[in-house]
């Protein structure tokens, strides 16, 4: 990355930044998967009932390979520096277009393995959802079907790497499996009943039902937990070697490749684990929704003809109560009381730092994470020395958050006239609707 600098015309410059290469989000970036589904299902027609019973396993195996920066990147302050092969000498992280033309970056960065070997970054692990269920759809009568049912579903597959570093910082373990989870129970009950009337509501059809639905395969948010378990990249930088290298050019102008102590940097911290390291909550619940809903279909006959009559009429109502849903919390964050008012900023906004009670620069920090972190994760015994040149972020945690509710009312008034807008033998349908979200 070479930054460039221009006149803004009253005396100061604009910045911007010339890179090239494969892109920090595309230099490893491979995914495979596996997936064998086996079914067995029973149809029993017993009159009026007809049951349905069945199982059903899925097995899905993962090779997900994504490293950002997994080739590095190198910093020169402007162009005649990236002729001549001068790097930027600066210190700060991750630096933005303008900190690196202003000479404030450092020289080189880079997301290594242990060994050196990028495909060492990839994860590999296998998830298995069993499932169980039976239903009855019954015919009570010639005006009312009825359908009952329920689904059992539980979890199996592996566990990601269990980091020692994690589990003396936050005082548990990363590595959960898929059956950690609990078993989801997941019962569910509909009718359909004909009114049978006529008249101005014409065929009027009443539907409802209740159930609970599962959140759908957890293994999308499982993955983070695999992917980033503290061993698998390490950032390296310039900043970390014993002499910052200055130059990528020899002598004669060649290049000397990307500087060795910088790779040999992250590949050390990757070797201790002490790389972001992303979890799942030991208390983590499949997410579930309880949904009921009622509705009616009916024909809309206000006079016997013409304009007001041959209408349709639907007014669905849904109920939803999420729970347990998806949420994400960084366990390396705490409120620093030293900042602001008292942690806080003038108009409440808490403010948070990266903490790290077992960083070298932390000796004397006691502070420990309140139970397994979760929503709302928070700190106790925080002091200042807690906060001290600590750079860690991003040990994201996958977590529930609160339940919440949601009513969804619709009203849908459609009707089908005879004759088109442009040919005598078409149709002109004609729909107006309405839905309302709280």
């Amino acid at each position: 990355m070479v930054g460039v600098s221009l006149p803004d015309g009253s005396g100061g410059s604009n910045f911007g930044a010339l890179s090239s290469g494969p892109g920090i989000f595309r230099s490893a970036n491979q995914l495979d998967q596996t997936v064998d589904q086996y079914k067995a299902q029973i149809n029993i027609d017993a009159g009026n009932h007809v049951f349905k019973i069945g199982a059903e396993l899925n097995d899905l195996q993962v090779y997900n390979l994504f490293a950002i920066n997994a080739t590095g990147t190198l910093y020169f302050d402007n162009l005649d520096d990236f002729e001549n092969g001068i790097l930027s000498s600066g210190s700060e992280f991750f630096p933005t277009a303008e900190e690196v033309g202003q000479g404030l970056a450092y020289g080189a960065d880079i997301n290594a393995t242990p060994t050196g070997d990028i495909n060492e970054a990839a994860a590999r692990f296998g998830r298995q959802i069993y499932s169980v269920y039976v239903q009855d759809d019954w015919n009570v009568s010639d005006n009312l079907d009825v359908s009952l049912g329920v689904r059992v579903q539980w979890y199996d597959g592996s566990a990601p790497r269990a980091n020692p570093q994690f589990a003396a910082r936050y005082g548990f373990t990363n590595a959960n499996p898929f059956s950690k989870l609990d078993p989801v129970i997941l019962p569910r009950a509909s009718f359909t009943y004909d009114l049978n009337t006529s008249g101005m509501f014409e065929g009027a059809r009443l539907t409802g039902g209740v159930g609970m639905f599962s959140g759908g395969d957890p293994v999308v948010y499982f993955s983070n937990a695999f992917s980033n378990n503290g061993f698998s990249t390490g950032l390296g930088t310039s900043t970390f070697c014993a002499v910052t290298p200055t130059t990528v050019l020899d002598g004669s102008g060649n290049f000397t490749g990307f500087p060795t102590c910088v790779s040999d940097a992250g590949s050390a911290s990757a070797a201790a684990g002490l790389a972001d390291t992303q979890s799942t909550d030991p208390n983590f619940e499949a997410p579930t929704v309880l949904r009921a809903n009622l509705g009616i279909d009916t024909g809309l006959n206000i006079t016997d003809s013409g304009f007001l009559s041959g209408w349709n009429l639907k007014l669905d109502y849904i109920y939803s109560k999420f729970i347990n849903p998806i949420a994400f919390v960084d366990l390396a964050q705490a409120l620093n009381t030293g900042q602001g008012l008292n942690g806080f900023t003038v108009d409440g906004r808490p403010i948070y730092d990266a903490i790290d009670p077992t960083d070298p620069d932390a000796a004397g920090c006691n502070a420990t994470l309140v139970g397994t972190g979760g929503f709302g994760a928070s700190w106790t015994n925080v002091t200042p020395i807690c906060f001290n040149r600590i750079g860690r972020d991003d040990d994201i945690q996958l977590t529930n958050g609160p339940s919440y509710e949601s009513h969804v009312a619709s009203i849908i008034l459609a009707k089908k006239f005879d004759g088109g807008i442009f040919t005598d033998g078409g149709s002109t349908f004609v729909n107006f609707g309405y839905a309302s979200t709280n």
